[in-house]
């Protein structure tokens, strides 16, 4: 988040001084905005997704918060999101910042199975699991 933002404000920073006010104004009122909408919405979806996948295999699963509006809820958050990205393809920008935001994401994806997943460390709720998972798989191996 730090990068994108980073990378967002040197472009804000930097594109009056290169274009002028008047197109710098009218380039990231429409490119930047989209790009920020649009991962808003891609990452909306995927909570949604993730929320209905959840309540799906693990309806019995104790959480700490309950949605008020249960699968409903994710189901409306999809429609919002899918409204919200069907009005942003009608601006002709669109496609210069969702094209810069899939670059970001694909380059976010690939240091993640490059780099980052290699240096996962569990939390102590899952090194206990592991450690418990272990030791009975211990007991009854021969």
């Amino acid at each position: 988040m730090l990068a994108g933002s980073g990378l967002g404000l040197a472009f804000m920073l930097v594109l009056p001084a290169v274009l002028g006010a008047a197109e710098a104004g009218a380039l990231i009122g429409s490119v930047l905005l989209n790009m920020a909408v649009f991962a808003a919405m891609l990452s909306y979806l995927s909570r949604a997704a993730a929320f209905l996948v959840l309540r799906r295999d693990y309806p019995r699963l104790p959480r700490p918060f309950a949605s008020p509006l249960g699968r409903f809820g994710g189901w409306l958050t999809i429609a919002i999101c899918a409204v919200t990205l069907l009005c942003q393809v009608q601006d002709p920008r669109f496609l210069q910042g969702s094209f810069w935001v899939v670059i970001w994401l694909v380059l976010a994806v690939a240091y993640y199975v490059g780099v980052a997943r290699h240096r996962l460390i569990l939390t102590p709720d899952e090194a206990a699991a592991r450690k418990a998972a272990q030791l009975s798989a211990d007991q009854v191996a021969p």
